[in-house]
């Protein structure tokens, strides 16, 4: 089975408020790929404590770290073709759907 898993961290309740992105590439059954990004939200510096609390990354974690626009192109070359899944997919296709809307960019199916 081929696919990839995607989970997302947010700042706040809003969608487009991504603050960490892990994605997992699956082939023939076995990883073959992980990577995790931390993202400076649009939100930075504030970050909801209730989210905080759930995920423990601080505003100082993300101070440098790139937008979700700068690390896109390198997230959609990844999982390139695979099909996408994920543990609480309303949760995560909605940040997904969210994080492209807020920046203009084009969401895929």
């Amino acid at each position: 089975m081929d696919f990839c898993a995607i989970d997302f961290e947010t700042a706040t309740h809003e969608r487009n408020s991504a603050c960490e992105l892990g994605v997992c590439i699956v082939q023939d059954s076995k990883i073959v790929d992980t990577k995790t990004w931390l993202i400076k939200p649009p939100s930075f510096p504030y970050f909801s404590p209730f989210n905080v609390n759930v995920h423990g990354i601080f505003p100082d974690d993300v101070k440098d770290a790139p937008t979700f626009d700068e690390i896109w192109y390198e997230v959609e070359e990844m999982m390139y073709g695979t099909l996408m899944i994920a543990h609480n997919a309303g949760f995560d296709a909605g940040v997904l759907r969210g994080c492209l809307n807020h920046y203009g960019m084009f969401t895929p199916n």
